[in-house]
């Protein structure tokens, strides 16, 4: 199966950052645009999620491989 795969970023009360791959995401409306994300609870992502009304969601494509440089 070829599946999107996607990077989840999320912050702390600290500003510290967190970043998890996910690849259980799927659009649930166009206007506003809004997906559904599974994340596995006891992780700190889930933590920042429940306390954080924000996170950013972004697709990652084989054009990304080279911005980690």
């Amino acid at each position: 199966i070829n599946l999107p795969v996607y990077s989840v970023s999320t912050t702390d009360e600290n500003g510290k950052c967190n970043m998890n791959i996910c690849t259980y995401a799927t659009q649930i409306s166009m206007h506003p645009k809004r997906f559904a994300v599974a994340v596995y609870p006891n992780t700190k992502t889930f933590e920042n999620i429940q306390t954080s009304s924000r996170f950013l969601l972004q697709i990652l494509s084989t054009d990304n491989i080279h911005q980690a440089r």
